[in-house]
């Protein structure tokens, strides 16, 4: 019964979320339209109503969808700009908590070596996928993004409202557009009514700061998620091809006469490693990996032996131990 609950909320949140997401643009246009287009709004709300709301809600959705389309994608990319700039100006340090990242995609290309080309794709898939980020959890960030638009949404309309105010005054599309960068402008804006677009353009910018506040939390939040799960993050990217090949040292400490390296990255067939350098014992191999799971072993004077540093084996069907790394 419990969970039939839990099942029926959840489904009710997602569809009022959507009510929300559609509706809100119908509640922007039947605010700015009166002020906008007194006449067009005039017209519309001499309609009844069961012919008035479907017009606001069509313009809603239009005017939503063109949001989604446009200028949320534009929204990403700078926020992923912006918090490119904070991540460029820290030591990334992964075994200390001030290392943990900021942004996801960032992440991706710093740890997990994803394809530049590729990021945004894996960024997506990992939003998805149950073993790095479980369903409640996915369903709750699915709708802050959805509904954090809104917040951009919001500056949009306030812009469009400035700009035709703007417009309207200035009587050209330059000077609509390049008043707030001249100090005439803003006094001018700043008139009385109705001449304080310039009331509308702070507001539109304040929105606007918004929206890139709670859309760097929410990347925030899901960069911590994947790096919580950075093992299952490489092995799933690794299964897709997703990832760069890696570069990994092999180290293997003896005075032995000869140390070669077999594995599943050379078809088992001995490699020959670097000679330890004057007063050590360390014979090293450098190779470039495809990322995932790799199986090895040394051969020390003829012997197969394990990885003596590496924790990680699995028993072969003839008894013996294979070391296990992943990359």
């Amino acid at each position: 019964m419990a969970s039939d609950c839990s099942s029926w909320h959840e489904a009710l949140t997602k569809e009022l979320s959507r009510l929300l997401r559609y509706s809100y643009g119908g509640f922007l246009v039947a605010m700015l339209m009166p002020h906008l287009a007194p006449t067009t709004w005039r017209t519309v709300t001499a309609l009844p109503w069961q012919l008035s709301l479907p017009l606001l809600l069509t313009g809603g959705i239009g005017f939503y969808a063109i949001h989604r389309c446009l200028f949320v994608p534009i929204h990403h990319l700078v926020l992923c700009f912006f918090m490119w700039i904070g991540e460029t100006r820290r030591t990334f340090k992964p075994s200390e908590g001030d290392g943990a990242p900021i942004s996801p995609t960032w992440w991706l290309r710093k740890r997990v070596q994803v394809r530049c080309a590729s990021r945004i794709i894996a960024y997506h898939i990992l939003r998805r996928e149950e073993t790095v980020i479980p369903q409640v959890q996915r369903d709750t960030l699915h709708i802050e993004h959805a509904e954090g638009t809104l917040t951009l949404m919001t500056a949009e309309a306030l812009y469009c409202a400035s700009f035709y105010f703007a417009l309207q005054h200035l009587g050209s599309i330059q000077r609509a557009l390049f008043w707030p960068f001249t100090w005439d402008g803003w006094m001018y804006s700043l008139g009385p009514p109705p001449l304080q677009f310039g009331v509308l353009f702070v507001l539109a910018l304040l929105f606007l700061l918004a929206s890139f506040v709670r859309g760097g939390a929410l990347h925030r939040f899901e960069a911590l998620l994947f790096f919580a799960k950075e093992r299952e993050v490489k092995s799933k990217l690794a299964q897709l091809g997703l990832r760069l090949p890696v570069p990994h040292d092999f180290t293997f400490n003896s005075d032995s006469e000869s140390v070669t390296l077999v594995g599943d990255f050379n078809n088992w067939k001995p490699q020959n490693m670097d000679k330890p350098k004057e007063g050590s014992k360390a014979w090293t191999k450098r190779l470039t990996l495809e990322a995932g799971e790799h199986q090895y072993q040394f051969v020390v004077d003829g012997q197969y032996l394990p990885d003596p540093s590496c924790p990680e084996w699995v028993l072969t069907p003839h008894g013996s131990r294979n070391s296990v790394i992943r990359v």
